[in-house]
């Protein structure tokens, strides 16, 4: 997925077909958040583009993403996804908030 995702950056997506392309995205997110840096990289460029993001569902999927992640010891990806939550300007969820601040203390 993080090849075919690189590879799309060389497609420009039309607005036309933004909402699938998007929807594909949080899958990837979601089932393989090691995409991340590669999503985040798509989400920067169409954002620019003033496509229109679904901010809903970005923190819908980020805000599970962390604590999946978080406690694997999966730093990278948790980290990965509050940067995406930071660009997108989505507030992080408290439960992610309370496990960060733990992991943190400790």
């Amino acid at each position: 997925m993080k090849y075919s995702i690189a590879r799309l950056r060389h497609e420009d997506i039309k607005k036309s077909n933004w909402e699938l392309y998007e929807t594909l995205l949080l899958n990837c997110s979601l089932n393989e958040p090691a995409c991340l840096p590669q999503i985040c990289e798509q989400l920067t460029y169409y954002q620019s583009k003033l496509y229109k993001i679904n901010k809903t569902n970005w923190s819908e999927v980020l805000n599970k993403v962390i604590p999946d992640k978080v406690p694997l010891g999966h730093s990278s990806e948790a980290a990965w996804a509050m940067w995406i939550i930071r660009i997108l300007n989505i507030r992080l969820s408290s439960k992610c908030a309370k496990l960060l601040v733990n992991l943190m203390i400790r």
